[in-house]
């Protein structure tokens, strides 16, 4: 969604969760407005500004329609929501909320939009609530990507106090550039998107600076001897396993369908699809696998049925139908390498200039 002039109000601060502190650098705290202004000038709020919008007008078409959600389904959502967050008490989830500048009536209303989606079809309407800064960044925290923002923010702040430290700082003068290049302002568009933001021409330079040095120890890092090294350590992790799997109520019914592949040379889709099933087929990394058949998975040859495996109360068959090995040449595994190399570094870096 591109942001257009009629719609810079949207990139507003928040005068009642923005100022929250996400993390400290340099004797300066770095707040959920820092965060967003952060991820504003690199162009990753798109989908979240536009996500936000489309919530907050199928709400108001819901209301317009007299429509209400059961509070037995609002109930259920909140329980599934502190499940996945671990929060096991009301009183947690409040400490929670409040934590990040949030409470129950912020929390009620999000999931309850999440709930109206669900319910009623998506509402075409370019209307901007009066509350749309604290609506975005009520998302951002319930959606799990706020923290994400302040990771990233706090890499790149990281990365300019090293730099300096080395007393090799950078310049954002290349950066700054792209910036104006890829946004197309000119000097009255880039004032009213800064003046949006609440943010000045310093703290623009400042942006592109830490991107800059951000950048540099990208490139310090993410070496091919680092990347060799890493494909050799992270070795089985890295493989990709297709496989079609075929669940049952029952283990005898899964031993069967297990028996019918073994002994008459037949495919698990072909088995399941004459059983009146279907078999799921799935392309995973075997690091996301869990639980025991994985490294049955890894040990079987192309072809191979595993199974049948219980899990909750339910019996799975799995056949391997291809094992993908990792190689550097595989854009793929080299983002997966790439990432975790990234992780360790900057968790490094921050640890040391960033609380």
């Amino acid at each position: 969604m591109p942001i257009t002039a009629e719609k810079l109000t949207m990139l507003g601060p928040s005068l009642r969760l923005g100022s929250a502190t996400v993390f400290r650098a340099g004797g300066m705290a770095f707040s959920v407005d820092d965060a967003v202004a952060s991820a504003c000038f690199r162009g990753e709020l798109e989908a979240a500004m536009a996500e936000t919008l489309a919530l907050a007008a199928i709400e108001a078409r819901m209301a317009e329609e007299g429509l209400e959600i059961d509070d037995g389904a609002l109930q259920a959502s909140s329980e599934r929501f502190r499940y996945e967050h671990d929060l096991i008490s009301a009183g947690e989830t409040e400490a929670w909320l409040n934590e990040r500048g949030m409470n129950t009536a912020d929390f009620g209303r999000w999931l309850y939009q999440r709930l109206c989606r669900e319910t009623i079809a998506a509402a075409e309407d370019d209307a901007i609530p009066d509350d749309f800064p604290d609506l975005l960044r009520i998302h951002l925290w319930l959606s799990d990507e706020m923290g994400a923002l302040a990771k990233r923010l706090r890499r790149r702040v990281a990365a300019d106090v090293e730099l300096v430290q080395r007393g090799k700082p950078v310049s954002g003068e290349a950066v700054l550039k792209q910036f104006l290049d890829r946004r197309r302002f000119d000097g009255r568009s880039l004032s009213e998107w800064l003046s949006a933001l609440a943010r000045d021409q310093s703290w623009l330079e400042s942006a592109a600076r830490l991107e800059s040095a951000f950048d540099r120890l990208v490139i310090e890092a993410l070496t091919d001897e680092v990347r060799t090294a890493r494909l050799s350590s992270m070795g089985a992790a890295l493989t990709r396993l297709e496989i079609d799997t075929l669940e049952f109520d029952s283990a005898a019914a899964a031993r069967e369908a297990a028996l019918c592949v073994h002994d008459d040379g037949a495919s698990l889709a072909s088995v399941a699809r004459d059983a009146g099933y279907h078999a799921e087929r799935s392309l995973m990394w075997a690091d996301d696998l869990a639980g025991p058949f994985v490294q049955r998975l890894l040990g079987a040859a192309e072809g191979e049925v595993v199974g049948p495996i219980e899990r909750y109360g339910r019996f799975a068959v799995h056949q391997l139908l291809r094992k993908i090995e990792p190689s550097l040449a595989d854009a793929d595994v080299r983002g997966r390498i790439d990432e975790a190399v990234l992780d360790e570094y900057f968790d490094t870096i921050c640890s040391r200039h960033t609380q």
